[in-house]
């Protein structure tokens, strides 16, 4: 019964993983789509006006910084959760090794 339990517990772990990891991958994905927008957006002020083109790119060069500061941290965030994931699917995995053991 305990090493069902442990097995279950490995594998619930492993669905987390999984599912951080999908989690990521949207944030990411909705971030390039933002980034491409943003350039979508710096190559239609090609077309006003020289003075208000600058003003307005600069605002967008705040933005995009904006946005590769919170991707970076996104990044920063799911490689922690990633490691805190191995480090729990580790212990369930030497749990499981014991109950194993323990029932030979």
């Amino acid at each position: 019964r305990a090493w069902a339990r442990a097995s279950r517990d490995q594998s619930m772990q492993r669905h987390l993983v999984t599912l951080q990891a999908s989690a990521v991958q949207d944030s990411q994905r909705e971030l390039m789509a933002m980034q491409e927008r943003c350039f979508e957006f710096q190559a239609r002020l090609r077309g006003v006006d020289e003075q208000r083109a600058e003003r307005r790119e600069k605002e967008h060069a705040k933005a995009l910084g904006s946005l590769q500061i919170q991707y970076a941290e996104l990044e920063l965030s799911a490689k922690a959760d990633a490691q805190s994931c191995e480090a729990a699917l580790r212990q369930a995995s030497e749990a499981n090794s014991a109950w194993e053991q323990r029932c030979e």
